[in-house]
């Protein structure tokens, strides 16, 4: 069952047909399987991004960062701005967690996380990083 509330249209021009729950066409090309999952994506959700920390001791303390979302793809901010990560930096294999190790004084300020899937983007709310030296 389709819920339209949940449901964002993409503007396209393309036939769209509405099938009966488990009844599908005859399909000569897998484009238009694809075409049908891209077009009913909802709206990805805000993430929660939680640290194990938010006051650590600079070359003493290491911090895991968190992301929580379902979105299909993950990427790290900085100061709102792209982190680059440098070698004390390690993301997991699907980029949701953040570690730092050791903690530099550079490394204080705002993180957040951007999550995206086909049709949204948006942002976590920061979290602050203090570094004590």
């Amino acid at each position: 069952m389709l819920l339209w509330n949940q449901i964002t249209l993409i503007p396209i021009r393309v036939r769209a047909e509405i099938f009966e729950e488990g009844v599908w066409p005859q399909v000569s090309s897998p484009h238009l399987i694809i075409l049908i999952l891209y077009f009913f994506t909802e709206q990805v959700s805000v993430p929660t991004l939680l640290a194990s920390n938010t006051t650590v001791t600079e070359n003493e303390d290491a911090v895991v960062m968190t992301c929580y979302t379902d979105a299909t793809s993950t990427n790290w901010l900085f100061s709102a701005m792209s982190l680059q990560l440098r070698e004390r930096m390690k993301l997991s294999q699907d980029h949701r967690t953040l570690t730092i190790d050791p903690v530099r004084r550079e490394d204080a300020g705002n993180y957040q996380c951007k999550v995206s899937n086909p049709v949204s983007s948006t942002e976590s709310e920061p979290v602050e990083l203090d570094v004590k030296h």
